[in-house]
C-alpha cells in the first residue's frame, strides 16, 4: 500500500513527464515545419535556377558572344552559389530529419514508460483503495462483535448482582428468622421456669420433696434445650440449603 509522500512523488512524477512529452511534441511539431519550409526553399531553389538557365537560353539567342559570355560567367556563379545552398539546405535537411527521427523515438519511449506507469499507479490505488475497505469492513465486524459481547457480559453481571442480593436477602431473612426463634425459645424457657416455680410456691412444696425435682429439672430442660437447638439448627439448615437450591434453580 502506497503512503501518501510516494503517492505524490509519482503524481509529480507523472506531471513531469506528461510536461516533457508535451515539449517533446512541440519540438517534433517545430522540426517538421522546419523541414517542410527546407523544401519549399529547396523547390524556390529549383524553380530559380530553372528560370536562371532558362533567362540563360535567351540571352544566348538575344545577345552577342561577348555579352554571353560574361552572363554565362554571372550564371555560373549564380549556379555555383545556388549548388552550395542547396547542398547545405539538403545536409541541414538530412539532419533534422535524423534529430526528428529521434526526438520521436524518445517521444514514444516516453509515452509508453508514462501509460506503464499510470497503469502501476491506478492498480497500486485500486488496490489500496480495495486494502482499505476490506480493513473497514473488517474493523466493523470485530467492533459490531465487540458490542455483541460487552452487552452480553454486562446482561451477565447484572443478572448475577440480582440474583446475589437475592441470595443475601434470603440468607438475611434465614438468620433473622434463627434469631427470633432462639428470643422465643429463651421467652418460653423464662415464662415456664416462672410458671414451675409459682406452681410449686401454691403447692407448698418443701426443699426435700422439691430436690428430686431440681435434679430433674436441669436434666428436663438440657434435654429440652438440646433438642431445641437441633430443632433450630434443622431449621436453620433446611432454609439455608432451600435457599442455595433455589438460587441455582433460578
Amino acid at each position: 500500500m502506497l503512503d501518501e509522500d510516494t503517492f505524490t512523488k509519482l503524481w509529480k512524477l507523472t506531471n513531469d513527464w506528461a510536461a516533457q512529452q508535451k515539449t517533446n511534441h512541440e519540438l517534433a511539431s517545430g522540426l517538421n515545419k522546419q523541414l517542410a519550409e527546407q523544401k519549399q526553399q529547396q523547390q524556390t531553389a529549383e524553380s530559380k535556377q530553372e528560370l536562371q538557365q532558362t533567362t540563360t537560353s535567351s540571352l544566348l539567342l538575344s545577345s552577342d558572344v561577348k555579352d554571353l559570355d560574361q552572363a554565362t560567367a554571372e550564371l555560373l556563379a549564380n549556379y555555383k552559389e545556388l549548388s552550395e545552398r542547396h547542398n547545405a539546405v539538403m545536409e541541414r535537411n538530412q539532419a533534422l530529419q535524423h534529430e526528428c527521427n529521434d526526438l520521436q523515438d524518445i517521444v514514444k519511449s516516453y509515452e509508453e514508460n508514462l501509460q506503464v506507469i499510470t497503469a502501476k499507479l491506478r492498480s497500486h490505488t485500486v488496490s489500496a483503495a480495495e486494502g482499505h475497505v476490506q480493513l473497514r469492513r473488517e474493523y466493523e465486524a470485530l467492533l459490531d462483535a465487540e458490542k455483541g459481547t460487552t452487552a452480553e457480559l454486562l446482561l451477565e453481571n447484572m443478572t448475577l448482582r440480582h440474583q446475589l442480593h437475592h441470595l443475601a436477602a434470603k440468607i438475611r431473612k434465614a438468620y433473622a428468622d434463627q434469631e427470633d426463634m432462639d428470643h422465643t425459645s429463651t421467652t418460653k424457657l423464662a415464662e415456664l421456669e416462672a410458671e414451675n416455680r409459682a406452681l410449686r410456691e401454691m403447692l407448698q412444696l418443701t426443699p426435700s420433696s422439691m430436690a428430686p425435682d431440681i435434679i430433674q429439672q436441669p436434666i428436663h430442660n438440657q434435654t429440652s434445650a438440646q433438642q431445641l437447638r437441633s430443632t433450630m439448627n434443622s431449621n436453620s439448615s433446611s432454609t439455608s440449603s432451600g435457599v442455595v437450591e433455589e438460587y441455582f434453580e433460578e
